[in-house]
């Protein structure tokens, strides 16, 4: 026996579904008789596209064949979840409608029960007043208080922080007058616990001012006086500009200077800066003295670059102590040889001391014999 067809696939399902013995079977997405019609929750061409118009369109609009909302009379938005500009969302029991009249301020929606469900940023039976964190017409979010209020404070509703106790600043992020340490929970009062001469350290103790000393920053340091504690060292000229005054008026000197104003140099260092090496000792064989260019400037009989001569009318003392004079052992009559500190004798002369007349000489001047 031959099946008789009972429909179409191209006229009969509508090009969404086969023929079968017992009629069309619908491709997914497609319900009805002849496929047709899009399943609950689908609409689009192709059934394609997800709608549900309770939820998409808060029940207050159709699905569109773009699954975009058609929105009833007096309902706007892209999900109708808004009233009109000119109407409100009227709340009371039996209210399920945007009307011009109402309590929800266009800023909410009613829900079952007649009251006001606000939309994000506002708040109030009536939605009408912004959140904490927002401001402006449209109570937009302005403040986070832990990005913004630093997690010690809360936003307010003109988005600005208030700080909890202890805290001050735009950001909460100071601790107030009174308030010091890690979570700004120790009391210190410069003005009182420092006596407005130091400020308040972490801990609570005082950090005192220059000048002042003692648990409390109520007493002078050393060598300060009067109610500033003033110290009474002046770097410039009590420290000769060549050392800084410390805490308790004393001076201490630069690289180089000492002494109690830091007028002299070092041992062993000469110059206006006291940066030139010079030991009299050493470099003018303690017969000079180091000048501030740190040269030799050799004392009355001395001479040469480390005052290691005798001037040229001096003679040299030949004995345990080298000094140059006129006179000495060899008399007048000779020079004392820079070795041996031996006496090398005039002409006529002879003897350790040059003092007896050679052969052929005779006379005080030892001059030479006639022959």
């Amino acid at each position: 026996e031959e099946c008789e067809e009972t429909c179409d696939a191209d006229d009969n399902c509508s090009g969404h579904g086969r023929c079968t013995a017992d009629g069309c079977e619908c491709y997914e997405g497609f319900v009805g008789v002849e496929c047709d019609a899009c399943a609950e929750g689908l609409v689009g061409s192709e059934c394609d596209k997800t709608c549900d118009a309770e939820v998409d369109c808060s029940g207050s609009g159709s699905c569109l064949v773009d699954a975009s909302c058609h929105c009833f009379p007096g309902h706007s938005g892209e999900h109708c979840e808004m009233c009109d500009a000119d109407v409100f969302g009227a709340c009371d029991e039996d209210a399920e409608t945007c009307t011009s009249e109402g309590t929800c301020s266009n800023r909410g929606r009613c829900d079952g029960a007649g009251d006001c469900v606000c939309y994000d940023g506002f708040t109030g039976p009536s939605c009408n007043t912004c959140t904490d964190g927002s401001e402006g017409p449209m109570c937009e979010a302005s403040c986070d208080p832990l990005v913004d209020c630093g997690g010690n404070g809360k936003c307010g509703a003109d988005g600005q922080c208030e700080c909890f106790e202890g805290f001050s600043g735009d950001k909460c992020d100071m601790c107030s007058s009174n308030s010091v340490g890690g979570i700004c929970e120790i009391e210190c009062d410069a003005t009182e616990t420092c006596s407005a001469n130091g400020r308040c350290t972490p801990d609570g103790s005082c950090e005192c001012f220059e000048g002042f000393v003692g648990e409390k920053c109520d007493m002078c340091g050393l060598n300060g006086v009067g109610e500033e504690c003033e110290s009474t060292c002046d770097a410039a000229k009590d420290c000769s500009n060549n050392g800084r005054c410390t805490d308790d008026g004393a001076c201490v000197c630069f690289d180089g200077f000492v002494g109690e104003s830091c007028d002299s140099c070092a041992n062993g260092l000469v110059g206006e800066e006291c940066d030139m090496v010079c030991d009299a000792s050493v470099n003018c064989n303690n017969n000079g003295r180091c000048t501030d260019d740190g040269e030799c400037s050799c004392f009355a009989g001395y001479a040469g670059e480390h005052c290691e001569l005798c001037d040229s009318d001096n003679y040299g003392s030949c004995g345990e102590e080298v000094l140059c004079t006129s006179e000495g052992t060899c008399n007048g009559n000779g020079r004392c040889s820079g070795e041996g500190m031996e006496c090398v004798c005039y002409e006529g002369f002879v003897g350790e001391g040059c003092n007896t007349c050679a052969d052929g000489f005779e006379g005080p001047m030892c001059e030479a014999s006639c022959d």
